[in-house]
């Protein structure tokens, strides 16, 4: 994907580095926290000031040059946009709720494992509030940054998604839902993306997300309420569409 944001193919794999390490919450055998690569480049963001290089440790880095061309421009793109995001958290994080964490991480002080989900979701909650007032670019930055710092929350993706469609368009949301439904298979995933090349008036697509969606949930009886709404409306899409065919 062309939009500046951190890579978001280095999000998904560090994802799937931890579900294959099967550990809840994240922890290894030191109980801390697992160092992902989209982890380490988020806090290597924090503790850099502004106008430095970003300092990779060398595993880190020699895993990245493998796979990323231009290497210097990507460092210092990712770095550009993970430091936006962090400057945007500060704006928003009135009361300080935030202070100790990022001055934890810059001072490469351990953060107890346990506390981080409600760092976690203090950060959503700003991306949330600026997403609802359609700030759509400080949203952007804040999802993006936690992306990358915390690639397991599953639900940070849905407004990511949005974010980019009214920022990139259409055709940069649908290459954004294709990369991230093949990894997370999250029938809301599928949902927003059918939604997208619906938009797109590429119906085959959509057609095939909504039939992820009846084969993820499959028996209605055995979903809760959310679940059993979001297989009701995906059922009435692809009735119209039939009607339409």
């Amino acid at each position: 994907m062309k939009t500046p944001h951190i890579d978001i193919l280095v999000a998904l794999q560090s994802y799937n580095e931890i579900n294959a390490k099967n550990k809840e919450p994240h922890l290894n055998s030191n109980n801390s926290l697992i160092d992902t690569l989209a982890t380490h480049f988020a806090k290597a963001a924090i503790q850099a000031e502004k106008g430095e290089n970003i300092t990779l440790d060398s595993d880190f880095e020699i895993k990245l040059k493998q796979q990323k061309q231009h290497w210097s421009r990507y460092l210092q793109e990712t770095k550009d946009s993970l430091n936006k995001g962090i400057t945007v958290f500060e704006s928003y994080d009135h009361n300080n709720r935030l202070k100790k964490f990022f001055q934890k991480i810059k001072e490469a002080i351990h953060i107890n494992p346990h506390t981080l989900p409600k760092y976690i979701d203090i950060m959503i909650e700003y991306a949330l509030k600026a997403l609802e007032s359609e700030t759509w670019q400080d949203a952007f930055l804040m999802l993006n940054f936690i992306v990358a710092y915390e690639p397991t929350y599953t639900e940070t993706y849905l407004p990511l998604g949005l974010c980019i469609k009214e920022i990139y368009g259409l055709d940069q949301a649908s290459e954004f839902y294709k990369i991230t439904c093949e990894v997370l298979k999250d029938p809301k995933l599928y949902f927003f993306a059918a939604e997208c090349e619906l938009k797109r008036e590429n119906n085959e697509k959509a057609k095939e997300y909504l039939l992820k969606i009846k084969e993820f949930l499959g028996d209605a009886s055995s979903l809760s309420d959310e679940q059993q709404e979001l297989l009701s409306k995906t059922n009435e899409i692809l009735e119209l569409m039939e009607q339409a065919a």
